[in-house]
């Protein structure tokens, strides 16, 4: 089988390392690419990055300008959005798109304008280290987003959200506007830190939706190759 990148995009005030340890669980074949948000100091100091256009502009440089190897994204809260821009950045710029976008712990695009009070645009999943209180997405965090309506993406969409959490099942589903390709919402157990809990799981849903998008991949490419 055809090798595929996996990058990964962190949650607001992650870093690289929280996917480090993937790709001790996953298939030889799947490569894990752990994406690093640029950041000036500390949460407390308001040090990192959080301008998601310039985030994104940051983040393409690793793809380059050449023929890309076959690849999905994969981001958790405000890594999610930027992994949505990503893709977009990549489409615009005539450069190859990703197989699969997978979103975790984010409500989808369009209602990031439009929050409610009592809505919450990320789960308060992750925690800051030694701290009690939950990590969520900010205004600040978010860099001020505006979500602006585009074609729905080819990549196929997946998306993990946790039962009973802060986030509405209907602001998870609204992801599937974005996406002319499949579409799939898989909701985990309710725990703070599911992603690191609930890591076998995880890593089953990405390899299972991944294998099936490099299999399609790839036999279209011998299709077009005659």
């Amino acid at each position: 089988m055809s090798a595929l990148q996996l990058f990964c995009v962190p949650h607001a005030w992650g870093s690289a390392a929280f996917y480090r340890r993937w790709s001790e669980s996953l298939p030889e074949w799947i490569q894990v690419r752990p994406l690093e948000l640029p950041s000036t100091g500390s949460p407390a100091a308001g040090g990192q990055q959080s301008d998601i256009g310039l985030l994104v502009r940051q983040l393409a440089g690793v793809f380059g300008n050449g023929e890309q190897q076959p690849y999905v994204l994969f981001g958790h809260g405000l890594g999610g959005l930027v992994a949505y821009e990503l893709a977009h950045w990549m489409r615009q710029h005539g450069a190859s798109e990703p197989l699969a976008l997978f979103v975790s712990g984010v409500v989808a695009p369009s209602r990031c304008d439009r929050r409610c009070a009592g809505e919450a645009c990320t789960d308060t999943w992750l925690y800051e280290p030694g701290e009690g209180d939950a990590l969520t997405l900010s205004a600040d965090q978010s860099g001020g987003y505006r979500y602006r309506q585009r074609p729905p993406l080819r990549a196929s969409v997946h998306v993990l959200g946790r039962k009973l959490g802060e986030i509405r099942v209907d602001a998870l589903l609204e992801w599937q506007r974005e996406t002319c390709g499949d579409f799939s919402l898989d909701l985990l157990e309710r725990h703070h830190f599911f992603i690191q809990q609930q890591e076998a799981r995880t890593l089953r849903l990405v390899c299972r939706h991944s294998e099936r998008h490099l299999r399609c991949w790839s036999l279209e490419r011998r299709r077009a190759a005659g």
